[in-house]
């Protein structure tokens, strides 16, 4: 039995999508969550927890997703779980 969960979002301005990095990709799951999400009109934060890399590879697909669905990305960054450090990527803000 598949279970499809609708997720409403049209309160919401600003909302902040993150994953761990999986071979320096999003997981499966958060990729399904935007593909099924209706993001037109919002700003979107978006976020990964790595434990080597910087999660670069994982954030530009990210992002190249949330542009598709209508979204503006405002910020990114990712978490490096191994000395918990933040490593900030510079995006530019559509506008």
């Amino acid at each position: 039995i598949f279970y499809s969960a609708i997720i409403l979002l049209t309160k919401y301005d600003t909302i902040y999508i993150g994953t761990p990095t999986w071979a320096n990709n999003p997981t499966p799951a958060i990729i399904t969550l935007i593909d099924r999400c209706d993001l037109r009109g919002k700003d979107i934060v978006l976020f990964t927890t790595t434990s080597t890399s910087d999660g670069e590879s994982a954030l530009e697909k990210m992002e190249m997703k949330v542009r598709a669905r209508g979204a503006r990305v405002v910020q990114q960054f990712s978490v490096k779980t191994k000395d918990k450090s933040l490593v900030l990527r510079h995006s530019t803000i559509d506008h």
